[in-house]
């Protein structure tokens, strides 16, 4: 009687993951919803446009590695935080890999002194191309 042996050998698939990319407003109604839904690596990506109101001022990273970036560059994507709080708040070890480019803050307010434009405490984020009037 013959026997036949077989080997199996575990075949390992590499996984991809690939980031998202958020689009505010069009998925995501304002910039702190679309940080809300983004995870490590995504990028939130913000169409030209004047932002105010709730979720569009005192901004939070929550301490993820995401790129929060203008569409159309600080010239044309403005943050007005109507007198009443702050643009962006980094505040949770965000790091180089939290990245935030290319918009305008304006009308910001200092609470107790503390940034009206951005607020960075116990954190270093990268910022580039941002202008705060």
């Amino acid at each position: 009687m013959k026997y036949l042996q077989y080997s199996v050998y575990p075949v390992l698939f590499g996984c991809v993951l690939l980031a998202d990319v958020i689009n505010v407003p069009a998925d995501q109604t304002t910039i702190q919803l679309g940080i809300v839904a983004a995870s490590d690596g995504d990028t939130v990506k913000v169409a030209a446009g004047t932002y105010t109101g709730t979720g569009n001022k005192n901004i939070d990273f929550y301490g993820k590695s995401i790129y929060v970036v203008s569409e159309s560059g600080y010239e044309n994507t403005i943050i007005d935080c109507e007198n009443d709080g702050r643009g962006f708040y980094f505040h949770l070890t965000e790091d180089s890999t939290s990245i935030l480019d290319g918009f305008t803050i304006i009308n910001g307010n200092m609470d107790a002194g503390r940034g009206g434009g951005i607020y960075i405490e116990s954190a270093s984020p990268r910022i580039l191309n941002v202008k705060i009037e």
